[in-house]
């Protein structure tokens, strides 16, 4: 559901997952992906998700630090990535 925050608990740590109102997952509530500013886009299932990942744990988010590009992380719990191609 985009443009929400909600919490979870994995291995005993509180995760917080925040998304956009487009539906990227994002650092904090309020940041939006830019779809005018180039972007490495992640698509996929739980793991790209960063699921029991805060933020700045997530691959995208590593990516964006490493590379200064714009992460766009479209990926969700339970979408394989044969959907994700189509």
């Amino acid at each position: 559901m985009p443009g929400r925050v909600s919490y979870g608990e994995v291995g005993g740590r509180r995760i917080r997952y925040v998304f956009d109102a487009a539906g990227y997952r994002v650092r904090d509530p309020g940041d939006q992906v830019d779809p005018a500013r180039p972007s490495i886009v992640f698509v996929g299932e739980s793991i790209m998700c960063g699921y029991g990942l805060n933020w700045d744990e997530t691959i995208a988010a590593r990516v964006q630090a490493a590379t200064g590009v714009q992460s766009a992380d479209l990926a969700v719990e339970g979408y394989s990535i044969d959907q994700a191609y189509l």
